[in-house]
């Protein structure tokens, strides 16, 4: 049995559910849109908070210390790759925000489904990778400590500028959309 199809066989098919949330929540940000705060900042969370909880899994299944030269110099050099790319993934032009309100306005964008989708793909293979030992144990933990590096660099710096930004802004004056009821008849 090859890498690929191990994964694909030991893939839960709730994981299919997970993966339309990603495309749907990312599909979503390619238009202009208003949305509250909390909307922006739910998946760039859940992406950190998977990051540093596949460490310490990726750690206690491969009996690796959090503490390891390689796979610690693995994550800080992903850090420092992602870090970058999420302070610049963010288009200033366009971004508006209502502090009374908690909403903001971002313009549409394809970053945001390209990134969900390729930060949840590879780390999900590389979960995987870990929980069926697909390849050595040093390899394992550097790719586990790399991802969840990239990830935590990536979202960390995005959420960090997004709120800095968010703080910066100048008050406007932002609406919900309003959804469309069906005429009664």
């Amino acid at each position: 049995m090859n890498f690929f199809s191990a994964i694909a066989q030991h893939t839960p098919p709730a994981m299919l559910l997970v993966v339309a949330l990603v495309v749907w929540r990312g599909y979503r940000f390619t238009r202009a849109r208003v949305r509250p705060i909390r909307t922006y900042l739910l998946l760039p969370v859940i992406f950190i908070v998977w990051g540093v909880l596949h460490i310490v899994l990726a750690a206690r299944l491969l009996g690796v210390p959090l503490t390891a030269p390689i796979p610690i110099i693995g994550f800080i050099v992903a850090l420092l790759i992602g870090a970058p790319l999420g302070w610049f993934s963010i288009n200033e032009n366009g971004f508006a925000i209502d502090h009374q309100r908690k909403l903001a306005f971002l313009p549409g964008s394809w970053v945001p489904i390209l990134r969900y989708l390729a930060v949840f793909v590879v780390n999900y293979v590389v979960s995987m990778a870990t929980q069926l030992h697909l390849l050595p144990f040093t390899t394992l933990a550097l790719l586990s400590f790399a991802v969840s590096g990239l990830m935590i660099g990536y979202f960390g710096v995005w959420m960090g500028r997004f709120l800095n930004l968010y703080q910066r802004a100048p008050q406007t004056n932002l609406s919900l959309p309003t959804r469309k009821k069906s005429a009664s008849a």
